[in-house]
């Protein structure tokens, strides 16, 4: 099939023009493939070292990145690595066989030796136990032994089998947790939650039988009750419990060094130190059992202390991995958000932000202010280290956060002290609460101006809730600097959780569960609301609503412990005509009566919503299913999503789930409303050799007709893209994959007026 001779002239000028420009002008910085996924987790709050001759791991409370001791290069360690799951609870090397052993909180295990990755899942599918967590690993001539919630697991390394499980060795034979282990002269030791025990590794000893252990604490009071971690150092094994430690050499056990008000959280001996964490206090403990403080201005909340002669490993909470092996001490941390928590996001022009604020029983929980921003690739970050003015004002909970188109800075909500109008480039803001004049902003018994949600209008105004107060609704006019607060004129409006602006200006707003739930619909100019619930909208089943959300037709969507529906009249919500539909899928109302936890529009109007058993993306009236993504086939973290956050000039999609953050590339971005000169076409050029993915065309016209011809003229593809973007898979329409050569891609809106032309270089 020849294309028209219109499309011939428009290839006459690709070549005239395009060929001589720079490459770089096709680079994506920051940006990654069509298809592809990457993980987002905080290294931040470092929690377990493992040292190798070369390197050393660093797990956190999701993520895992090694450092090499010479280089001092950073590499993140993930799913997209070959990991096999997030929410690392144990790390340890073998020096003997060579192994790093990752062991995970639901009872997974990775074996990682020369950069080969073997997954061992037997304990995690196993249905013999409700909690599989391992808490702690020891290595014994390859053979591993695991500490576990049910008790014991034997791993043979070299095999990757697991060779044996302890279970049941209470003094009554039923199930006890077994905090940590160590091996001296032949006998295991387990720190337990009743006490130390102790079984000779034997042919000749049957270890499954409770009654092969002694209970140490039979003779020893120290060694009695819940203890939580051990070590071996000078012919003696340490015993921590949550407020003491205890030696003992075999015969005798004495109390070295009890605590005081503070908790024991980590006991490692190594290169011929014992050290011990105990809350936010490093200790070096001697050989006679004296303590003496490790200090270092980097280190403020360390989980675990290493040594390896002069050179020092802190697994830091604060600042993640810290050193001095350049002799100074420094922290290391691959970039990433402050924290995992998400509890609100925000998105504008290619930038992601997230916090991390929550509301408990109607006052602050109390979660430092964490402000973390996506941007070409990278985590920005801003807190108290950054910012000090946080904590003396007081602010907690960051809630919600938008940029404003208006006033051309970030705006944040915080749930203790009111409006920030944020200067991330001087490390400033602007606070308004209860006591800024103008403002009319009330607090709450304890003095907190709590803000729950905030959000801009088309006329880029700004819009606050203060949550529990009668005059609900406080609007900010940046151009007349001048704030007004409105009274929704119904008791729930003060528990508003969530707010949209609806294309017609009415406001909704989604009240909290706890409160009783469902939508008020205001009307500042009118001086209307309605009260949208169960019991006033026909069909509406639970008011339990999870999330609200606008689509880009302006149609307000809700998902909650119900389902998902929507309202497409809603400009006839106060005038009491508002109806609710359900979206019909496979004969059935979609999701009914199954809990729904979010969802989230993208540019081509399709929704994305995210459940307990994983993520599912639907058409833009969600009554087809186009892709289901899980653990099984995705690199999804967790089935469970719990939020979602679209960049709309890339189409990455933001998932967050019970074991982080993760995001993927769609096909899908916001349009244009006039065609750009210039598009963005990825990879460009495309060698498949090295890129089995699709390519993607983005910065396109909204809802455009994308054609792609040979040089010749000959058209091989033409598709309507997704909003902004349209992806191509290199074949032509009869499915065959294309030669190698210059394509051209041709691009117009519906009507034919807006136009541009690019080209493509396909290398086979």
């Amino acid at each position: 099939m020849m294309i028209k001779k219109s499309w011939q002239a428009a290839i006459l000028f690709v070549f005239g023009f395009v060929f001589g420009m720079n490459e770089a002008l096709w680079a994506q910085e920051g940006e990654i493939p069509a298809g592809a996924w990457r993980t987002h987790f905080s290294y931040h709050e470092a929690k377990r070292i493992a040292l190798t001759p070369e390197d050393v791991y660093c797990a956190s409370q999701n993520g895992l990145f090694r450092i090499g001791k010479e280089d001092l290069y950073l590499q993140k360690i993930g799913k997209n690595e070959g990991l096999s799951d997030a929410g690392i609870s144990a790390l340890a090397y073998d020096s003997h066989s060579e192994f790093l052993l990752i062991a995970y909180a639901n009872g997974n295990i990775d074996l990682i030796r020369d950069n080969r990755i073997t997954n061992m899942p037997d304990l995690m599918n196993s249905t013999l136990f409700d909690s599989k967590k391992i808490h702690h690993v020891i290595f014994d001539q390859g053979i591993a032994y695991l500490s576990a919630d049910f008790g014991i697991v034997v791993i043979d390394c070299e095999q990757g089998l697991l060779k044996d499980t302890y279970t049941n060795l209470s003094d009554q034979g039923d199930l006890l947790r077994v905090n940590s282990l160590q091996i001296w002269n032949g006998i295991l030791y387990a720190a337990t939650e009743d006490g130390v025990i102790a079984g000779e590794i034997s042919d000749n000893v049957n270890l499954k039988d409770f009654e092969s252990w002694s209970r140490l604490g039979e003779d020893h009071i120290s060694l009695r009750g819940v203890q939580r971690h051990m070590a071996f150092h000078q012919n003696k094994i340490y015993v921590a419990s949550v407020n003491h430690l205890s030696s003992f050499d075999g015969n005798q056990s004495e109390i070295v060094y009890t605590t005081v008000d503070a908790e024991i959280s980590s006991l490692i001996s190594n290169d011929g130190k014992l050290t011990m964490i105990e809350e936010d206090k490093a200790w070096e403990v001697s050989d006679n059992g004296q303590l003496q403080a490790f200090n270092d201005e980097l280190v403020q909340s360390p989980n675990e202390l290493w040594f390896e002669g002069n050179v020092f490993w802190v697994a830091d909470d604060l600042n993640g991995l810290v050193t001095n092996v350049e002799g100074k001490s420094k922290h290391y941390y691959p970039s990433g958000p402050l924290v995992d928590n998400v509890t609100g996001f925000g998105y504008h022009e290619n930038k992601i932000y997230i916090v991390n604020g929550e509301i408990f029983q109607d006052v602050p929980k109390g979660n430092k202010p964490n402000l973390s921003m996506f941007s070409k690739g990278e985590w920005m970050n801003y807190n108290q280290e950054n910012i000090p003015s946080f904590e003396s004002d007081y602010i907690t909970d960051l809630t919600d956060v938008l940029y404003s188109t208006t006033m051309n800075t970030e705006v944040l909500a915080s749930f203790s002290n009111g409006v920030l109008f944020f200067d991330k480039e001087n490390l400033s803001y602007d606070l308004i609460n209860a006591g800024t004049n103008g403002a009319l902003f009330q607090t709450d018994s304890y003095g907190n101006t709590n803000i729950s949600c905030i959000e801009e209008d088309y006329a880029g105004r700004l819009w606050a809730v203060n949550y529990g107060n009668d005059q609900t609704l406080h609007l900010y006019d940046p151009y007349e600097s001048a704030w007004q607060a409105f009274s929704t004129n119904n008791s729930l409006g003060k528990y508003a959780v969530d707010l949209k602006m609806s294309f017609n200006g009415d406001k909704w707003l989604q009240i909290s569960r706890q409160k009783g739930g469902g939508i008020i619909v205001f009307n500042e100019e009118e001086a209307r609301s309605i009260y949208l619930s169960g019991a006033t909208v026909p069909d509406m089943p639970t008011n339990g609503i999870n999330k609200l959300v606008i689509d880009r037709e302006g149609i307000p969507w809700i998902v909650s412990s119900n389902g998902i529906g929507y309202f497409p009249n809603y400009y006839s919500a106060l005038d009491g005509g508002v109806f609710y539909e359900r979206p019909i899928h496979e004969g059935k109302y979609l999701f009914n009566n199954e809990l729904v936890n979010t969802i989230a529009i993208d540019g081509g109007n399709r929704k994305w919503v995210g459940k307990n058993d994983g993520l599912w993306l639907f058409n833009d009236n969600a009554d087809a299913l186009i892709q289901k993504f899980t653990t099984d086939n995705s690199p999804l973290l967790s089935n469970i999503v719990l939020n979602l956050e679209m960049n709309h000039e890339t189409g990455e999609m933001f998932v967050y789930t019970s074991a982080g953050l993760v995001s993927v590339r769609t096909d899908a971005t916001r349009g244009s409303k006039s065609q750009a000169s210039r598009l963005k076409i990825y990879p460009n050029p495309v060698e498949t050799s090295s890129f089995a993915g699709p390519v993607t065309i983005s910065n396109l016209v909204e809802d455009a007709t994308v054609k792609i011809a040979t040089a010749s003229g000959k058209l091989v593809f033409e598709g309507e893209a997704n909003g902004g973007t349209i992806q191509w898979d290199l074949t032509d329409d009869s499915g065959n994959k294309v030669v190698s050569g210059v394509y051209v891609v041709y691009v117009s809106d519906f009507e034919g007026k807006e136009t541009t032309v690019d080209k493509l270089i396909v290398i086979n």
